[in-house]
């Protein structure tokens, strides 16, 4: 959990910040798009606790606590299909550090959850389950075409 973020305009702009060592990335986390968080504030007591609950090729969950409002950073690549649930309410995920996934997680305990669900699987499904009935046709009229020819 990190509780500052820094806007970059560019994948430049964020590799140039990591190789000059311009940014430590355990305080801070490199995003695309401004989020916002509340300014830090002395807080030496609080411990922020991440635990995970899950962890599966196609899903993640795990719980967090936090005395502040902070960007969960998993170091899981962000790649399209993937989707997250903050409590079982659907939340967005953001391109954090060039190419990990965050999540907005505000103060107290909260379940964060994430699964690959891309896009892709149920077009594929449909066309594969199209193609089955459509070759189940075919088979089907070209065996009653076959027992017409036999019979003449």
């Amino acid at each position: 959990l990190v509780h500052q973020v820094r806007a970059v305009g560019s994948i430049e702009e964020a590799r140039d910040l990591i190789q000059r060592h311009q940014i430590d990335l355990r305080e801070t986390a490199i995003v695309e798009k401004p989020i916002e968080l509340p300014p830090d504030r002395d807080e030496a007591d609080a411990k922020d606790k991440v635990t995970t609950l899950k962890y599966e090729p196609n899903a993640i969950e795990v719980s967090t606590q936090s005395s502040r409002p902070a960007l969960l950073v998993l170091s899981e690549n962000n790649y399209p299909g993937w989707k997250a649930w903050l409590d079982n309410q659907p939340t967005l995920i953001y391109s954090t550090d060039i190419a990990l996934r965050g999540v907005m997680v505000p103060a107290g305990a909260h379940r964060v959850r994430m699964e690959f669900r891309p896009l892709i699987l149920p077009i594929a499904l449909g066309i594969s389950l199209a193609t089955a009935i459509l070759l189940a046709i075919s088979a089907f009229l070209c065996r009653r075409n076959a027992s017409r020819i036999q019979l003449n």
